[in-house]
């Protein structure tokens, strides 16, 4: 499988001058609205625990443009090839039915989609830490403040990065769609009339982190085209039909698709089980333990920067470009000694996409000219799949309370691709953690996509376990969301 690695660079640099001065010869187009239809999903450890081809069907079903996957567990690429679609991007969770402009500068938080030729909108997709779930701690009789200060623990903090890039694009006047698993619900679910409704909703919460998203600006759209939260409570967790649920599941509304920059929510539902509450698209057996949501908004694209990206095809490189002056376009491909390797004269700017076939693996450069002036480049990295990922470690026994410092190579450089420390009495010999084992982590960090690095595992880092006592552990770099083992590698922690 080919697989894609963008830096892109130039696009950055051309993107942030772009939206730095007013474009007044756009004035007519800017009075127009587009609409998109928008898909967050967590389609549950990949999609292959139930059923991946009811995945497909649920998505199929909902015919959205866009998608934001929570739980991929590298599957990306499989759901693009299994619903025909040319655009994804795995850093994102990101599926497309229209062109992604991505960088590695912001590519972790945020892409463009040129929704019609030369106008883009801005995606992202979150998702927040799952434990300790604060519904769970209101059905257990813990106090307001406690329930509070966890979510500021757990989650609130984490969109501290987000929110710097958001407000930038808040700031511009970008549409901004935001999907994604928050793993909490909204204040305005958990108000004085809806106390008691639910078995769990023993009292009023201002849940800190969807207050937080309206603050930014965003509007949470599902609540915005269904007001009435006693009709139309929206629970997307968790469905009743997969059998893996727990009869006694603490159910809420926890998945949500945020906009900000739009004119209006058209619609809003859920895609879930047949049967189910407030759900109007359904498939059997539904594949999923979280209900999907549904959006279609109305809003004005602004103009696209230059830019050029590319995208692996099966057995070719499919490159989407664009360019405000349309005036004598080329197209140059250099290999990682600067050698041109391909050259494609005469671009026409209408076509905006060439598939091409690259003869070598390798590291390449590419470049959009016009009039032989470099307007966008980007670079990209064509290999076959072939080396195995590695951990390491720099000793292999630490005492009680000392940072653990973890290299790791060859990841597949997956949004989510984290590194975790388990039990080594909890682990396992086999290369999967099925799901009732999944909370025997102690703590972990994210990799952000990197293929190699290094990172640091210390009382700083997520999960509840530190500081490590005195036994023997396993560290893991487990794939994308989910709990697949890459790598593994023993360490042993010893009394002080």
């Amino acid at each position: 499988m080919l697989q894609l690695k963008v830096i892109g660079l130039g696009f950055l640099l051309c993107f942030i001058s772009f939206f730095n001065f007013k474009c007044s010869s756009n004035k007519s187009n800017a009075l127009h609205s587009d609409t998109i239809r928008v898909l967050s999903f967590n389609i549950l450890y990949g999609g292959d625990e139930i059923d991946f081809d009811k995945v497909v069907e649920a998505i199929q079903k909902a015919d959205p443009d866009v998608v934001g996957i929570q739980e991929a567990e590298g599957n990306i690429p499989k759901l693009a090839a299994a619903l025909g679609w040319k655009y994804f991007d795995t850093r994102l969770h990101l599926l497309s039915k229209h062109p992604i402009i991505s960088s590695n500068a912001t590519g972790w938080y945020y892409a463009l989609i040129e929704i019609k030729p030369g106008r883009v909108i801005a995606f992202s997709n979150v998702h927040l830490p799952s434990d300790p779930y604060g519904p769970d701690l209101v059905r257990a009789g813990v106090a307001l403040d406690s329930v509070i200060q966890n979510e500021y623990a757990t989650r609130y903090y984490e969109l501290d990065k987000h929110q710097k890039i958001y407000d930038s694009l808040n700031q511009k006047g970008i549409p901004l769609i935001v999907t994604g698993d928050f793993n909490s619900p909204s204040h305005r679910d958990w108000m004085e009339q809806a106390v008691m409704t639910r078995p769990h909703l023993k009292y009023k919460v201002d849940w800190i982190v969807s207050k937080r998203m309206e603050k930014m600006g965003f509007v949470d759209t599902y609540r915005a085209a269904n007001p009435d939260v006693l009709t139309k409570p929206g629970l997307t967790w968790t469905p009743a039909s997969p059998p893996i649920v727990n009869e006694n599941e603490t159910h809420d509304r926890i998945d949500f698709i945020w906009a900000s920059s739009i004119d209006k929510v058209i619609h809003s539902t859920l895609v879930g089980e047949e049967g189910g509450k407030d759900v109007e698209i359904s498939v059997k057996p539904y594949p999923s333990d979280h209900r999907g949501v549904l959006t279609t908004c109305a809003l004005k694209p602004v103009p696209a920067p230059a830019f050029i990206q590319t995208f692996p095809l099966k057995d070719s490189l499919l490159i989407c470009y664009h360019s405000p002056n349309p005036k004598d376009l080329s197209i140059q491909i250099y290999n990682e000694n600067g050698q041109l390797t391909q050259e494609i004269k005469d671009v026409k700017h209408t076509d905006s996409a060439k598939t091409i076939r690259i003869a070598q693996t390798g590291s390449y450069h590419i470049q959009l000219k016009s009039n032989h002036k470099i307007i966008a480049e980007n670079d990209f990295l064509q290999v076959i799949e072939s080396h195995k990922p590695t951990l390491n470690v720099f000793k292999n026994e630490y005492k009680v309370g000392e940072a653990i410092q973890v290299a790791w190579k060859h990841a597949p450089g997956h949004r989510f691709d984290w590194i975790a420390i388990y039990p080594e009495e909890k682990s396992t010999n086999s290369d999967y953690y099925k799901p009732e084992q999944n909370t025997t982590y102690l703590i972990y960090a994210y990799t952000y996509a990197k293929e190699s690095g290094k990172l640091i595992l210390d009382k700083q880092s997520k999960g509840n376990g530190w500081p490590l006592k005195a036994g023997n552990y396993k560290i893991h770099l487990l794939l994308d969301d989910g709990y697949t083992s890459l790598a593994s590698i023993p360490i042993k922690i010893t009394d002080n």
